[in-house]
């Protein structure tokens, strides 16, 4: 029985073989240099406009929990802190930018996810049989 079975997947696993080259793109045949075809890329072309989302949250991402950290470390967000709910004495600074920094990573997580929705399907490419 377990013969069988082993014999079964690979009869199975030949035939997928067998599909995969059957749908794969006919190969060009390589000119009289012997310089064989390029490779098709690996991945789709990425959109520039998806590129530039991708860079700008990454930026985001590393320079407005820092900013933050720091300038409530520092006392720049005093005033702010002053018209709020009061200037955090120098024990919970650390706590206070931690927990801005850690309010600044969840804005930036939110904001990429919003634009990433909200951008446009790329246009389908109608299939040739």
């Amino acid at each position: 029985m377990a013969v069988q079975r082993r014999g079964a997947a690979k009869d199975q696993s030949e035939q997928l073989i067998s599909q995969q080259d059957d749908n794969a793109p006919p190969r060009e045949a390589s000119g009289a240099s012997g310089a064989t075809a390029a490779a098709p890329p690996a991945f789709a072309a990425v959109q520039p406009r998806v590129a530039i989302n991708i860079a700008v949250h990454s930026l985001l991402m590393l320079v407005l929990p820092l900013s933050l950290f720091f300038a409530s470390y520092s006392g720049l967000l005093d005033p702010v802190y002053a018209r709020t709910f009061g200037i955090p004495s120098s024990e919970n600074k650390t706590t206070v930018g931690a927990v801005l920094a850690v309010l600044g990573v969840n804005a930036v997580i939110a904001s990429f996810v919003v634009v990433a929705f909200n951008e446009p399907d790329p246009p389908l490419e109608a299939k040739e049989d």
